[in-house]
């Protein structure tokens, strides 16, 4: 229902703008744009990163962790 109505700011039904058949698939290689570090966790659980500290589960106290972060999700 709400994809049959007129949008306000683009003045078109999405049913007809976002027709399958204008769409094209994602390129095959799309590049990881993630920070990637290796950490180590501290005895607190805690690994710092960017200013900021991030706590595991305790079994992973001592152990290097691989930490990929973006704009919004680390």
């Amino acid at each position: 229902m709400a994809d049959t109505r007129v949008h306000e700011t683009t003045g078109e039904k999405p049913v007809e703008r976002f027709c399958p058949k204008l769409l094209r698939a994602l390129p095959a290689d799309i590049r990881d744009a993630r920070e990637t570090i290796t950490a180590l966790v501290h005895k607190d659980f805690a690994v710092c990163f960017d200013g900021n500290s991030y706590t595991l589960p305790p079994y992973t106290v001592g152990k290097k962790i691989t930490l990929n972060a973006d704009l919004y999700h680390v």
